[in-house]
């Protein structure tokens, strides 16, 4: 379990999506096959319907990244930052460290989200500049400063889906 699981609230929201998790071999067709059914369902804008299938596709092989970063997508557009944190924490753990930007920005997002506007700043902070996601990183940190100090936002925070087609 990823380290900031210990965390109030993000134990209870990996729960659900680790305990299916067994010791048996990788179901990669199945994983595939949901993987594939339920990113139709997200980009037709059926998040819960989506949610549920990428799930199955994760329970068929726990260490696809892709699937995680997935569910995490899920539940922010669900409007579940904890979730959707937990979740990215997850991919964190299983993908490669080019993902890692991203997955930064879009733990930033949830932080956002949840007012955790210090915690924010930090994830934002991680991504390097020259990174496709750092202009909206930038601007989402400077966006969580003035939250910070106590002034209204003129916008809202920028919320972008890692794209799982690749990293960067």
């Amino acid at each position: 379990m990823p380290k900031a699981a210990n965390r109030s609230g993000l134990t209870q929201a990996l729960a659900p999506m680790t305990s299916r998790a067994t010791e048996r071999p990788p179901d990669y067709s199945l994983n595939i096959s949901a993987y594939s059914d339920a990113d139709d369902l997200f980009h037709c804008g059926r998040y819960k319907e989506a949610l549920a299938l990428f799930r199955n596709s994760a329970d068929a092989d726990p260490e696809d990244g892709d699937c995680w970063i997935a569910i995490g997508s899920c539940h922010d557009a669900l409007k579940q930052p904890a979730r959707a944190e937990a979740a990215y924490r997850k991919a964190m753990t299983l993908c490669e460290p080019e993902w890692h930007p991203a997955l930064h920005f879009n733990m930033g997002n949830s932080c956002f989200d949840r007012g955790m506007y210090a915690l924010a700043i930090q994830h934002y902070l991680r991504v390097p500049r020259g990174h496709k996601a750092w202009p909206d990183a930038e601007r989402n940190r400077k966006l969580a400063l003035m939250q910070q100090a106590g002034r209204r936002l003129h916008g809202d925070v920028y919320h972008s889906a890692v794209p799982r087609s690749g990293p960067a």
